[in-house]
């Protein structure tokens, strides 16, 4: 899940990078989420006044950057609460379509489920999906139920697991290996550049899934 910090890191650097002063650059944005799943995996990871990395010490409710201080409240890790969020998001829980007077975006709230065919088990889901307390029968049903799970997708708490089973599936492949590497990179070459401020917001390397 994409944190705040990082949606506003996108925003600064497609603006400098377009020129241009509308939200991302005027660049049409696809934005796709469920916020009621996980929270950002390290949300507030670097710092968008010094640039300080992994220099972040946790309190109760909040970040605290050991460079510069500033504090980040853990309430605020959404993508939502971002400042580019809200400037080409107008996001309301009454009208069904938001129109942003800089994006003009439109807000799809899609409710068709796709994954799963079982009326009961989607009522279910859909209650975890909320936070809501399962009945006794429903939490009988989820735990002790007739199953096949053959060939079903595996969930694992921590990345070197996910590595570990990739590398002994990939390993069954046939056929010879190939690495394929790939280069990211964004220079400006334009004397006019923006403030050392908006430079710093942007510098970090946008990589997130």
């Amino acid at each position: 899940m994409v944190d705040n910090l990082f949606l506003q890191r996108l925003d600064a650097l497609m603006k400098h990078a377009r020129k241009q002063d509308k939200p991302f650059g005027g660049v049409q944005m696809v934005i796709t989420g469920d916020f009621c799943q996980l929270p950002p995996v390290q949300p507030f990871e670097t710092c968008i006044d010094c640039g300080e990395e992994e220099e972040m010490r946790e309190t109760g409710t909040s970040h605290v950057c050991l460079g510069c201080n500033r504090s980040y409240e853990y309430k605020d890790q959404w993508a939502f609460n971002s400042e580019a969020w809200k400037v080409s998001m107008l996001l309301s829980l009454i009208i069904t379509y938001l129109f942003s007077q800089n994006a003009n975006l439109e807000y799809v709230n899609l409710n068709l489920i796709h994954r799963q065919k079982d009326i009961e088990l989607v009522q279910i889901l859909q209650k975890v999906r909320l936070g809501e307390k399962l009945l006794h029968e429903e939490r009988d049903l989820l735990l002790n139920h007739k199953c096949n799970t053959k060939g079903g997708v595996k969930l694992f708490p921590h990345k070197y697991k996910v590595n570990e089973m990739n590398k002994q599936e990939l390993r069954k492949l046939p056929g010879e290996e190939r690495v394929y590497l790939c280069q990211d990179d964004f220079r400006s070459d334009d004397p006019h550049n923006t403030s050392k401020e908006d430079l710093i917001r942007a510098e970090a390397a946008l990589v997130r899934s």
